[in-house]
């Protein structure tokens, strides 16, 4: 099984890639386990509590309504949320985990322990260049 990690932002911005497989460093095999069934765990909690939250914090608003811009309350509703959102995590790491054949991504808030030690251990392994094949090589 192969992981590879993209951690991105951050203050400077950068990016940084590793990837491993599992047939080089089988003494991360356990870890490696615990991580992937970590993600599913916690992506499926966000999951479900991003959709019970947007149904109860966020009632629909009335798309009919406009205001004094001509801007409907929907528009204006959602662009307020996501400049606070935006604003909220500028300059914190989004992670991108692929373990196998799935892919996670976090906020670097809610990254799940296990798989930030995980993530971690993959960076020291970078990935410079994709391959002909789409893949990342060393």
């Amino acid at each position: 099984m192969r992981v590879q990690v993209t951690r991105s932002g951050g203050f400077a911005g950068i990016s940084r890639r590793g990837a491993i497989d599992c047939a080089n460093e089988p003494d991360l095999s356990a870890l490696i386990d615990a991580a992937l069934l970590e993600a599913q765990q916690s992506q499926d909690q966000n999951q479900n509590q991003n959709q019970n939250q947007n149904h109860a914090d966020h009632p629909l608003p009335d798309p009919t309504l406009t205001d004094d811009d001509g801007e409907t309350e929907a528009a204006s509703s959602y662009s307020e949320r996501n400049r606070a959102q935006q604003h909220q995590q500028r300059d914190r790491y989004q992670w991108n985990i692929w373990i196998g054949d799935e892919q996670f991504e976090f906020p670097d808030s809610e990254l799940p322990e296990t798989v930030r030690v995980l993530a971690v251990e993959v960076l020291k392994h970078p990935v410079t260049r994709p391959t002909m094949d789409g893949d990342l090589d060393h």
